[in-house]
């Protein structure tokens, strides 16, 4: 995937919509991309795509791919 800014269109892998890139953060060295549709993302380093920010702190990005990651068990 080419440079990320804002402006870019990208797929969020929350509600898979594409949409733009409203501002890029960084946050202990991991980019944190905030989206038009109010969703943020960040970018796995396995597969290149657009990854659920799971992380309950907005100070911190934990990416979570729905296609690299293994599935969170519900208990």
């Amino acid at each position: 995937m080419s440079e990320i800014k804002e402006g870019s269109i990208v797929k969020c892998a929350f509600c898979k919509k594409d949409v733009a890139v409203q501002f890029v953060n960084e946050y202990g060295g991991v980019t944190a991309y905030n989206l038009a549709c109010f969703h943020r993302n960040a970018l796995c380093p396995t597969c290149g795509q657009m990854a659920k920010d799971v992380s309950d702190k907005i100070t911190q990005v934990q990416k979570f791919c729905a296609a690299c990651d293994p599935a969170e068990d519900d208990e």
